[in-house]
């Protein structure tokens, strides 16, 4: 028997996380148990959204997940960054519809090819950094020192906010 396989989210940081939520995308009938953590972070006088999360591979519970972030986001004027493994391809339908809306980190500075999956020998890029325009992305690259950690290599960027 198939052991059930468990996601997650998790956030770092060394600010205060002063509010936090979590939104199941879990959909009667589907046992794949993705979610969306939403966390307001303050750093000193700013108050930062952050949402990681973890989208579903099928393509129809992708668009219900990438169509909720986007309606969640929907007339909120604060700082937002968003970020997690979006199983998607750059250039596709809902990275199209994401980037209306929010800079890609990797698409606006990074070097390379921006792989990030499967961390052995990456050949593609499913991780990403969306950030809302109150930023400045200084730079964005991928980490591959230890690509046995996970499946997926991490994506960092540095954030300047001017706003």
């Amino acid at each position: 028997m198939a052991k059930e396989r468990q996601f997650g989210n998790a956030l770092l940081s060394r600010y205060p996380i002063v509010d936090k939520a979590t939104h199941s995308f879990t959909m009667p009938g589907l046992s794949e148990g993705r979610s969306l953590l939403e966390a307001k972070v303050q750093i000193e006088t700013l108050s930062l959204q952050i949402i990681v999360t973890h989208l579903s591979l099928n393509p129809l519970l992708h668009k219900k997940q990438t169509d909720y972030i986007l309606k969640l986001q929907q007339n909120k004027a604060k700082p937002v960054v968003i970020m997690g493994d979006w199983n998607m391809k750059p250039g596709s339908k809902r990275w199209q519809n994401l980037t209306k809306e929010f800079q890609d980190a990797w698409e606006t500075v990074g070097k390379g090819t921006g792989f990030t999956y499967p961390a052995h020998r990456p050949r593609t890029r499913l991780d990403y950094i969306f950030a809302s325009h109150h930023f400045d992305i200084m730079d964005a690259g991928v980490v591959n020192i230890m690509p046995e950690a996970s499946d997926h290599l991490p994506v960092v960027a540095t954030l300047f906010f001017w706003g």
